[in-house]
């Protein structure tokens, strides 16, 4: 249902602003490209975000991070941003095919437009939350935060260093010791987490030794 919500959104917002497209006096076969340009990065943002959101969790509450220093935060405005442009070029349209039915009607008619854009971003976003699973809360990533809190003091306490660090570095710190403290069989290393996690062999040994430091 949700892939059919989302089709339906993006085959309605389409054809609106292929309909724009042609206003701008766009070729034949490059009317297509308003429409996939501007929908599509509504895709893709809504997945970086998800991405994003799944690898470094989500913040913890009272944190004080600006949105424009948080990954998650800049993807958030890039997706609005899209999506705003999405429903400036519906709207347009909508104006465009009343623009003698009288003032009512093309109200009537932008206020719909602006469904097509919001349905593909609720539509991608919640089949992207099906999809992928965020791990922040689960169950492997609570066994870790347990069995570290149990591996005694030097474990459970963050330094004053760690403390004063971002949330999304504590996040990362707790990840890469979970997978040291999770391992069945050998050990990780470090090679293999800097590539799983997309960071330096040196953030890696950070986040290993960060609660023992």
């Amino acid at each position: 249902m949700t892939v059919l919500a989302m089709t339906a959104s993006f085959m309605l917002s389409f054809s609106a602003q292929v309909a724009i497209a042609e206003l701008m006096h766009l070729s034949g076969w490059m009317v297509w490209l308003l429409p996939a340009g501007v929908d599509s990065f509504i895709l893709t943002s809504a997945l970086a975000l998800v991405v994003i959101r799944d690898r470094e969790g989500t913040q913890a509450p009272g944190a004080r991070v600006p949105w424009f220093r948080s990954a998650q935060g800049r993807q958030w405005a890039l997706m609005w941003g899209w999506t705003l442009a999405s429903i400036g070029l519906n709207v347009w349209h909508g104006f465009e095919v009343s623009k003698d039915a009288g003032l009512p009607v093309q109200i009537g008619l932008a206020v719909v437009s602006t469904l097509f854009p919001l349905g593909v971003l609720t539509a991608t976003d919640g089949l992207l939350r099906i999809l992928v699973a965020e791990t922040t809360d689960s169950a492997e990533l609570a066994a870790a935060k347990t069995r570290l809190a149990n591996s005694g003091p030097a474990v459970a306490a963050q330094p004053a260093a760690a403390r004063g660090r971002s949330t999304t570095d504590r996040d990362l710190d707790l990840q890469i010791q979970a997978e040291y403290a999770l391992a069945d069989g050998p050990l990780p290393t470090i090679k293999s987490l800097a590539t799983k996690f997309s960071v330096s062999a040196a953030r890696v040994k950070a986040g290993r030794d960060a609660a023992t430091a």
